[in-house]
């Protein structure tokens, strides 16, 4: 019964791997292209934008964070 479930942990890994690999994807795409429409946003026009949008890695985690808990 515990080979059963392993097995079955394994089979269900590989498919919630592929769906993470999916979403990240999508977060990166999207970043990119936040990043490139906010590029012209400096910190004295809108301080909140560019402290959560100036850099990449910040556009990435800014989209995640904000996507799953669904607050400013």
């Amino acid at each position: 019964e515990l080979l059963t479930l392993v097995n079955g942990m394994r089979a269900a890994s590989r498919a919630v791997t592929s769906a993470l690999m999916l979403i990240i994807g999508l977060n990166y795409v999207f970043a990119i292209i936040i990043n490139m429409f906010l590029s012209e946003v400096t910190n004295d026009q809108n301080e909140t934008v560019w402290a959560k949008f100036h850099t990449l890695g910040l556009s990435m985690w800014s989209l995640a964070l904000h996507g799953i808990i669904l607050r400013n």
